[in-house]
Order: C-alpha cells, then sequence, then structure tokens
C-alpha cells in the first residue's frame, strides 16, 4: 500500500459511498479496513474494525483514528510520522500500539493509502490494517530469551573465568612442593643407596618418574592459560617440512630406539611457519604414537600436498579412538583414558593452538581397534598476521 489510488468521481461520491465498494471489501479481508474524508475523519469501516477494537460504526464516524485508538504506551514518534504523511497528503506504512474500547492493546501493521479523482484531488483515504499482537509478542518472547541466554552465558563465562584462575593459582602453587618432593628424594637416594635393595631402587625410580610426570604436566598447564591469554607468539619463516620432520623425530627417537619410524614425503613447496613450534607439534603426535601402540608396531608420517596447502599425518597402530571422543582429545584434559591424560591430555591441545594460529587444521582419523591419523595442514603462502622475521 502506501500508492495513491486513482478512480472515477462517478465511483466515489463523498460524503455518500458507493455501497457495492463497501460489500466488496468487507467480503474480500479479515483485516480491519478503515475509511475517511480528506480530513482523517472516519466515514466507515469494516466488521473486523468492530471486532478487533470493540468500537461500532456509530462509535466511530466522524472521529480522527487516533483519538480513541492512541494510549499511553503508543509511541510518539509513529503517532508524528503519521500525522506528517497526512499533512502531505501521501500514503504511509507503520506498526503501531492501539488500544481497544475494553482499554486491551494489540498491534496493528497499518497501509494508509489515499483515494483520487482524475484530477488527482484527494477524496478519501483508505487504511489496511493488520492485526500482528501475537507477532509482536513472539519477537518480544524472543528478545526476552535472547536476554536471558546473554546474561546467562555472561555469568558461565565469569565462573569459567573465576574457575581458571583458581586452577592456575592451585597448579602453580603445587610446582614449589614437587621441586621440594624432588630435592629430598635425590638427597635421600644420594645418602641411604648403598644400603638400598633393588627393589627399593625400583619403587625411588617409579616415584621419581611420577614426580617428573606431575611437574611436566604442571609446566604445561601454566603455559597453556599463559598462551590462551597472550596468545601464541610466532616467528614465522620459510622452512622445508621433511627437515622439520626429521628434527621432531631425531628429539623423540629415544623413546623406543627399536621402533620403526617411516617418513613418506612427497614434493613440497617450503611452508611458511614458526618452526620451532611445527617442530613440537610433529615430536607430540610422534610421541603419543610411540606411547600408545604396540610396542614393535610401526610409525608412518606422511607429508603430502594437496589442493594448495600441506598436510602432516602420523599413523599408528594403537587401540584406536571412538569417534565420540576425537574432539574431545583436542581440549585440555580432553583425554580418553587415565594413562593418555598426562601427554596427549595437554600435548593436543597445545598442538591445536599452534595449528590454528597458523590458519591450518588438525584433526584425528581413528576407530577402535584400527590406530590412528593424527593430520595438520600449514599454508604455503604466509599470513597476514603471522609475525616474520
Amino acid at each position: 500500500m502506501g500508492a495513491r489510488l486513482h478512480v472515477q468521481s462517478s465511483q466515489l461520491n463523498p460524503p455518500t459511498i458507493d455501497a457495492r465498494l463497501l460489500a466488496l471489501i468487507a467480503t474480500k479481508t479479515d483485516n480491519l479496513v478503515v475509511m475517511t474524508d480528506p480530513q482523517g475523519l472516519i466515514q466507515w469501516v469494516n466488521a473486523s474494525f468492530i471486532r478487533i477494537t470493540g468500537y461500532v460504526l456509530s462509535d466511530v464516524i466522524g472521529r480522527k483514528p487516533g483519538s480513541f485508538l492512541q494510549g499511553p504506551d503508543t509511541d510518539p514518534e509513529t503517532v508524528r510520522t503519521m500525522r506528517r504523511h497526512f499533512a502531505n497528503r501521501e500514503g504511509f506504512s507503520v506498526q503501531i500500539l492501539n488500544y481497544a474500547k475494553d482499554k486491551r492493546p494489540y498491534w496493528l501493521e497499518i497501509d494508509v493509502s489515499p483515494i483520487t479523482d482524475e484530477h488527482g484531488t484527494i477524496l478519501h483515504f483508505i487504511a489496511i490494517e493488520r492485526d500482528v499482537t501475537e507477532k509482536r509478542r513472539q519477537l518480544d518472547d524472543l528478545r526476552v530469551a535472547k536476554d536471558v541466554a546473554l546474561k546467562a552465558f555472561d555469568a558461565l563465562r565469569a565462573l569459567e573465568a573465576t574457575r581458571q584462575v583458581l586452577a592456575n593459582a592451585l597448579v602453580h602453587d603445587m610446582r614449589s612442593p614437587l621441586m621440594a618432593m624432588t630435592l629430598i628424594l635425590e638427597s635421600f637416594i644420594e645418602q641411604a643407596r648403598p644400603v638400598l635393595t633393588t627393589p627399593q631402587v625400583e619403587d625411588i625410580s617409579h616415584l621419581q618418574t611420577g614426580i617428573q610426570e606431575l611437574t611436566t604436566m604442571i609446566s604445561g598447564l601454566l603455559e597453556m592459560a599463559r598462551l590462551k591469554e597472550v596468545g601464541i607468539p610466532m616467528h614465522c619463516t620459510d622452512a622445508d617440512l621433511s627437515v622439520l620432520t626429521r628434527l621432531a623425530v631425531d628429539q623423540v627417537r629415544g623413546m623406543d630406539l627399536g621402533r620403526s619410524i617411516q617418513i613418506q614425503a612427497g614434493p613440497l613447496e617450503s611452508v611458511h611457519c614458526d618452526q620451532n613450534l611445527i617442530v613440537r607439534v610433529v615430536a607430540n603426535l610422534v610421541s603419543n604414537a610411540i606411547k600408545y601402540s604396540p610396542q614393535g608396531s610401526p610409525v608412518v608420517i606422511a607429508l603430502m600436498d594437496r589442493e594448495g596447502e600441506a598436510i602432516v599425518s602420523v599413523t599408528d597402530c594403537g587401540e584406536g579412538i571412538p569417534p565420540d571422543l576425537q574432539e574431545q582429545i583436542f581440549q585440555r584434559f580432553g583425554a580418553i583414558n587415565p594413562s593418555f591424560e598426562s601427554s596427549a591430555g595437554l600435548g593436543l591441545a597445545f598442538c591445536r593452538m599452534v595449528i590454528e594460529g597458523h590458519g591450518g587444521r588438525i584433526w584425528v582419523d581413528s576407530a577402535p581397534g584400527r590406530g590412528a591419523t593424527f593430520s595438520f595442514t600449514l599454508k604455503y603462502r604466509p599470513l597476514e598476521t603471522a609475525e616474520t622475521t
């Protein structure tokens, strides 16, 4: 609506309105229909108007609709907009809150058009009004639900921040007792070595290993917390991915000197990356493959090009990872069993931070009893956000 409707003057002869036209309007729409004279005084309303507002024709004829339909919560700016368009003798569309005769509020979407004769003289204004109360109620409910959800999210975020602060403080405080325990054990071993039996030496060695693993985990936690807060600083240069892979293998080969670690490298361009961080990522994936696959089984590292990016894959012959846990293991402490937690529970979270910081992806393909293949991608071209040296 909002356009001018032109009729021959013989069709509408104010103030007498063609009864056939009114009957047609009344039978063709369930919307409210209001017809006024050029001054905006009501000449006729249809049955839907009477049903919604509670006013009959004798109540409203000769009156301006706003004089009795608008109420305390009607938007003044919308009223001013309507008056301005009336003054300019032009059509318009608005949504407005009106009030029925029983003071019940309801929302209308109103389209008003002037009706003119062949000379452009305005004979009437006609308003087609749709009841949008339910639609507005639903929108209001959605807004309330959104506000509640946002407040709940803010509360959870604050709770998570508090939990993280407490966890970091606890982890930090644990480091000193562990260091003290290490020194005490070393002193004890030095003094008691002549009288210790072989089983006692083995027990103490297991204790030292456990303390070292806890210390390593705590250091990893603190590093993860710091990196999550400030981000991972990257010093990216062009590098040969096969060279970085061999460096990573050399770092972890001592874990199992008899293990076959195969590197299958296809032709690749140089990658643009922080070399130290990528070596750490590959070393972490290979060390996990060694730890959690049968002794003597091979670990295969594949380097390949796919759709303009480098892909590194590390495959083992371990127990495999169920599909519903394959995303969880990349979260901190997202391990799938207690023995896995001390390494992958932190290491894979760190790997994800590094690879995503390079603009790449990291994922696992696995199934129970079929081993696992951990893969990540690296871009050949420098990222605009990467700090280069």
